[in-house]
């Protein structure tokens, strides 16, 4: 009777992402498809409003950025080893990403980089500075993911007036 009365509550991202990888590569393939699905947007927002906003396109910069680190064997295990929420680590490796971007770029350009630009990469922001932009624009994306994944089953299920009615 425990068994079925904990399969009614959904597994934490902690555990969720633990037991996928557990599956291996499938496993890894939905975990990224996750972060990138969940994290892209209040990452971009994130970066948008740093010092760090002058480096690239936002786009562009969150795609190489998650690109990079989730590509990375061991950049899960590392997250769950540290006890930390899942968007601070990944906050924390993005500033660790941008450094490296910009070091990349300083020693690739000749030329430095303006004085204004240069100090504003030394006073990064800590990540509960802008925790509540993180956290709704984080809660948007789940939310607009459910309900795309209620329109897909009401139309499978011909419940397209259900749909309808709930919107």
């Amino acid at each position: 009777m425990a068994e079925s009365k904990r399969n009614h509550f959904p597994p934490t991202l902690h555990t969720w992402i633990g037991a996928q990888l557990n599956e291996g590569t499938s496993g890894r393939t939905a975990i990224n498809r996750h972060v990138m699905e969940a994290y892209e947007e209040p990452l971009r927002i994130y970066f948008l409003g740093s010092g760090w906003r002058n480096l690239g396109e936002p786009h562009d910069i969150i795609n190489g950025f998650l690109a990079d680190r989730l590509d990375r064997a061991e950049f899960f295990s590392k997250w769950q080893s540290s006890g930390k929420r899942l968007r601070h680590w990944l906050i924390n490796a993005l500033h660790f990403y941008l450094k490296e971007r910009w070091r990349a770029e300083r020693r690739h350009d000749s030329t430095q980089l303006d004085a204004s630009t240069s100090e504003s990469h030394g006073d990064v922001d800590e990540p509960a500075v802008h925790d509540d932009v993180i956290e709704q624009t984080w809660a948007r994306s789940i939310v607009a993911t459910a309900c795309r994944d209620a329109q897909t089953m009401c139309s499978k299920d011909g419940l397209e007036s259900h749909w309808q009615l709930f919107l």
